[in-house]
């Protein structure tokens, strides 16, 4: 959850004009955050000109999804990693024993 140091806060309304979920009024020349509308993007801390918004504790809420790691197929074990043939690919091509369609292949 967001707080805001009230000391530093000068009531200039640059992250309440930030917010997408309008989570802040400012009351008294000071801004306040609304926990239940606050999404804890960090909107409001990018954009506080006196650093007056940080955050109390682990967010609880809703962040953004973070990205899977790109793992090097080194470390995926079974040769090659995901879907690949010794680094050749995808295998695609006529299921009639003639190859990947490339002039012929292999033939018995």
């Amino acid at each position: 959850m967001y707080k805001i140091d009230l000391e530093l806060c000068t009531g200039c309304e640059e992250c309440l004009d930030a917010c997408p979920e309008a989570a802040i009024v400012v009351v008294n020349s000071k801004a306040t955050i609304d926990s239940e509308k606050c999404r804890v993007c960090g909107v409001c801390i990018q954009v506080c000109p006196t650093g007056a918004i940080y955050q109390e504790d682990p967010p609880t809420k809703i962040t953004p999804p973070q990205e899977e790691p790109n793992f090097p197929s080194s470390k995926m074990g079974g040769g090659g990693g995901m879907g690949r043939s010794r680094g050749r690919g995808f295998r695609k091509g006529p299921r009639d024993g003639r190859g990947r369609g490339m002039g012929g292949g292999c033939r018995k």
